[in-house]
């Protein structure tokens, strides 16, 4: 079944188009890297498939169900969101993570029941923060925040998990833990993710399902071997790019002519 799937999708804000005719479909337990520069719309889409935001035309199903049809309550037993940056409130790791658990629970509920706890435990574990469950968010380091907010995401028990540059402004390796605890997902708990990621060599290390976006339009969707082209990605991002084998990493990455480096958007 497909997690996710859009046919003729337009997006933007009040009738400002920033995407116009988007289709392409995510399968369950599948991971798909948002790819593409600053301002083309990867956060919309985020929002609009979150149901923050609505499409200015087309359909967007969710798991065969319409978007449009789904009660807020079952849409966050369904999706979670994780945002570029965690707040840093005044809660326990603990605590903070107990926050996912408010679309399962009565609005009469006053105490955190067994279920909820042990949902809660799991959601840590799966983060590796369990020896930091007690402590506050504040004496954390911002990848440690960041792994805290997926746990909170997942103590929603969601089956699509919505992430908006998870590694921004993250040591290489806190980068790596969270782009390793995001694969362990994947495979371990079947659920499926849309990624937007800033780096486009950490994404082809993420996935191999890519959505590649210009300004107003998706270039391609498929695997990475097929979008990610130097024709695609000089369209993309009116770059100078190139795709060579790093023998030290032992797989492709892109790289800017002009400079040599590693390109990131």
């Amino acid at each position: 079944m497909a997690a996710i799937e859009l046919v003729g999708v337009s997006l933007g804000y009040k009738q400002k188009e920033i995407i116009k005719d988007l289709s392409f479909s995510l399968e369950e337990g599948e991971i798909c890297a948002v790819l593409g520069p600053n301002g083309v719309g990867k956060t919309t889409l985020l929002r609009t498939i979150a149901g923050t935001l609505k499409p200015l035309e087309g359909r967007i199903d969710l798991f065969g169900n319409d978007l449009r049809k789904i009660g807020k309550r079952q849409l966050a037993s369904l999706v979670a969101v994780v945002e570029q940056q965690t707040a840093v409130i005044p809660l326990t790791v603990r605590q903070f993570v107990m926050l996912g658990r408010t679309p399962h629970r009565s609005l009469l509920s006053v105490s955190d029941s067994r279920n909820d706890q042990e949902v809660v435990n799991r959601a840590i574990d799966l983060v590796g923060l369990t020896q930091m469950a007690d402590r506050q968010l504040d004496r954390l380091s911002g990848g440690e925040r960041q792994l805290a907010a997926i746990a909170r995401a997942l103590a929603q028990q969601p089956r699509l998990l919505l992430l908006d540059e998870p590694t921004a402004n993250l040591d290489i390796a806190n980068q790596q833990k969270i782009i390793e605890t995001i694969i362990s997902l994947s495979k371990t708990e079947r659920i499926s993710v849309l990624c937007i990621i800033h780096d486009l060599n950490q994404a082809t290390a993420l996935t191999d399902n890519i959505l590649l976006l210009k300004k107003g339009s998706m270039i391609e969707f498929g695997k990475s071997e097929k979008v990610l082209n130097e024709c695609n990605l000089r369209n993309a991002y009116n770059a100078d790019l190139e795709i060579i084998i790093d023998s030290s990493r032992g797989r492709k990455v892109i790289v800017n002519k002009n400079t040599g480096k590693y390109f990131s958007d």
